[in-house]
């Protein structure tokens, strides 16, 4: 995964991950209006991290693209508004060349989920132990009354005035 250097920033860093192998297909063909597409899919398994526990996460990945390659020099050319009535996503080339590598990264990382996490059943006893804690804190804060040391020194204010009031008597 080295040559995804974004990728690799999102992957856990296990073994899976450094062995991990992605298939890739693609084909490069000229479409019936004229138009140079690519179109193919991107498979494998990879690891992800849990955003609960941060441990290791089995995923499975498939993706399909269809792209129309576009020179960014006839981007202008072709209009936005041709490009709105196809419904295609484009990739643009500099001067008939393109980054694959780049290309495919950013497909990748566009398939991933944004938030993964394993059943909570699953994640780890670090977890597991936060959570009990988590629940066991909202039961001593409503045990313990913000207010209550206010009372008590009321209270104290009150016995205060009425012992002033004996002695003035």
């Amino acid at each position: 995964m080295h040559i995804f250097p974004r990728l690799s920033e999102a992957l856990n860093t296990s073994e899976t991950n450094k062995n991990a192998v992605l298939m890739v297909d693609l084909q490069f063909f000229r479409s019936d209006e004229g138009r140079d597409m690519l179109s193919g899919s991107i498979s494998g398994k990879l690891e992800l991290n849990c955003q609960r526990c941060l441990s290791g996460l089995p995923y499975q990945l498939d993706t399909e693209l269809n792209l129309q390659v576009l020179d960014k020099d006839k981007l202008e050319e072709a209009g936005d508004r041709e490009l709105a009535e196809a419904e295609l996503e484009v990739a643009l080339s500099d001067q008939g060349s393109l980054d694959l590598l780049a290309l495919l990264e950013d497909e990748i990382m566009l398939s991933l989920p944004i938030v993964i996490y394993h059943d909570e059943l699953d994640c780890n006893q670090a977890y597991n132990a936060l959570k009990k804690r988590a629940s066991a804190a909202p039961e001593a804060e409503t045990k313990q009354k913000p207010f209550a040391e206010l009372q008590g020194l009321k209270e104290q204010l009150q016995q205060e005035k009425q012992k002033l009031k004996k002695l003035k008597d």
